[in-house]
């Protein structure tokens, strides 16, 4: 496969490659790295592992090889017909399909490689890909995306009934410690009799927990409230 980058995310080169030979989104490919190798924040320059590792989860077959020289060398030494490639030059990813090139340089989208700013520039190595992608490859989430979409609801539901939520300790020892919420009295009064239904269990290990606790009380609430209508 090789087509212009579907740039929806991140714009480096790195995930600007993959997406050139995957046709999926620069968005979809950071999620992928961030999944397999969560320390990664940002992602930008990658090393070449993360880059097998995210062809080989889509099912994409392909070759790594070590070389020395220009690109302008290595297009006469290296490259095939009609066979895509990814090439590192420079610290810089691109990739190379017979006279075309898909690059930041351009946007992510299709140039000549007669073009290209790195045509002098030393490659350290390539990847001859060999299959297109295969068809009905999930795209991966991370623990942290997970995370924080858990943590946004939190929020939300809590900011919506006057729940006291505090994940400062959590925060600071990056989820060692525990999330701490306590419900408000009125909303404890008027539907649960004025027992408190976590009773002394106001801590909770992540947000995910937060979110299946306050789904157990919205579901008294909202059944209460749907009788009275």
């Amino acid at each position: 496969m090789f087509q212009a980058a579907k740039v929806n995310g991140s714009g480096y080169c790195g995930p600007t490659s993959l997406s050139a030979v995957t046709g999926i989104g620069t968005k979809e490919i950071a999620q992928t790295v961030r999944h397999y190798y969560p320390s990664i924040k940002r992602v930008c320059g990658l090393e070449n592992m993360v880059l097998t590792k995210v062809l080989d989860h889509f099912g994409v077959k392909n070759r790594h090889k070590s070389c020395r020289g220009t690109l302008r060398s290595w297009v006469e030494d290296y490259r095939r017909p009609n066979t895509a490639y990814i090439v590192h030059v420079s610290s810089h990813y691109l990739v190379v399909y017979n006279d075309q090139v898909v690059c930041t340089q351009f946007g992510g989208k299709v140039g000549l490689l007669a073009d290209s700013n790195y045509l002098r520039c030393r490659v350290s190595g390539f990847w001859m890909i060999e299959s297109d992608p295969k068809k009905g490859v999930e795209i991966p989430v991370s623990e942290v995306v997970k995370r924080s979409s858990f943590k946004r609801k939190v929020i939300k539901i809590c900011e919506k009934y006057d729940i006291s939520f505090d994940d400062w300790e959590y925060r600071r020892s990056q989820g060692v410690s525990v999330i701490w919420m306590f419900l408000p009295q009125e909303m404890i009064k008027k539907h649960f009799g004025k027992q408190d239904p976590w009773y002394d269990d106001h801590h909770f290990d992540n947000y995910e927990e937060c979110w299946d606790r306050l789904q157990e009380v919205l579901k008294v609430v909202e059944k209460q409230e749907c009788s009275r209508v």
